[in-house]
């Protein structure tokens, strides 16, 4: 009786070491409506755009090898040059990143000020950016590329890949 009382005030001491090294904190809510609540907001071109962040259509990593993170978004039912839903992919660099500073910034995709490169989708319906969009280094040169898929590329019911090599997004760079 005597080790089964030891053993329970043992746990009960270690319960209560634990607890106070480790408190249980009480669940924190932020309102996203509110813009002090994050730092940068990218928004899609129009109501209708998704921009698939979230469902694995985002890369945070250097593409133009300066150290820095930079982001590839896709966005799949971007229509641009006459092609409904043809979908494009984003790359925006960390140098622009850092021009919105503090609390509440917000940038537009419909704005070629707020993205440095943009690929576009080869026919309407073609949805680039809805898959997932993965970086790294895929062709051996030791810089990251980009990967991405297409559904019905060029009018028929199959699935493109496309890579775009780390030497011609450094090209788009400059």
């Amino acid at each position: 009786m005597q080790l089964r009382s030891g053993l329970v005030l043992f746990l009960l001491l270690v319960f209560w070491q634990l607890s106070h090294a480790f408190p249980v904190l009480a669940a924190q809510t932020f309102d996203m409506a509110d813009p002090s609540n994050w730092n940068i907001r990218i928004d899609g071109i129009s109501t209708y755009n998704i921009c698939s962040l979230g469902q694995r259509s985002i890369q945070a990593t250097d593409l133009n090898n300066d150290g820095k993170v930079d982001l590839v978004i896709g966005c799949a039912d971007a229509g641009y040059n006459g092609r409904h839903a043809s979908g494009s992919i984003y790359i925006i660099f960390n140098s622009l990143l850092q021009t919105l500073s503090g609390k509440g910034g917000i940038m537009n995709l419909s704005d070629p000020k707020n993205y440095n490169i943009r690929f576009d989708g080869p026919i309407a319906d073609t949805h680039i950016g809805q898959g997932e969009v993965e970086a790294g280094n895929i062709l051996g040169t030791g810089k990251n590329d980009i990967i991405f898929g297409a559904q019905m590329s060029f009018g028929t019911i199959s699935y493109s890949t496309y890579i775009i090599s780390n030497s011609l997004i450094k090209l788009n760079s400059s």
